[in-house]
């Protein structure tokens, strides 16, 4: 009888610390699960930034150039528009002089 009582307290010892590793292994699966799952939604978030990031440089970039072509665009209708005074005034000059001329 005694026998048997030791036998089985040692199976229920045994079964026990079973018990216990497989919960602490289960423990510690968890947590590097949920480890990897935070490295991988951080390294996900650090793609978005600098994606995010570089589109922003993209859309300032994409301004100062509309801001350059409005410039070159006022600037070559400000030239035509000098270019086609600087005609007129010089027909008008010739005009003025040809009538000099003639009377």
């Amino acid at each position: 009888m005694h026998r048997e009582l030791k036998r089985c307290m040692e199976a229920w010892l045994e079964y026990v610390n079973v018990r216990r590793e497989k919960k602490r292994q289960n423990e510690l699966a968890q947590e590097h699960h949920q480890g990897r799952v935070v490295r991988q939604c951080f390294s996900d978030w650090c793609l978005s930034w600098e994606c995010r990031r570089r589109v922003h440089t993209y859309q300032k970039d994409l301004e100062k150039l509309s801001a350059r072509i409005t410039l070159w665009r006022v600037f070559a209708r400000w030239k035509h528009c000098i270019r086609f005074l600087c005609g007129h005034q010089q027909g008008q000059v010739k005009n003025i002089t040809a009538g000099e001329g003639s009377g």
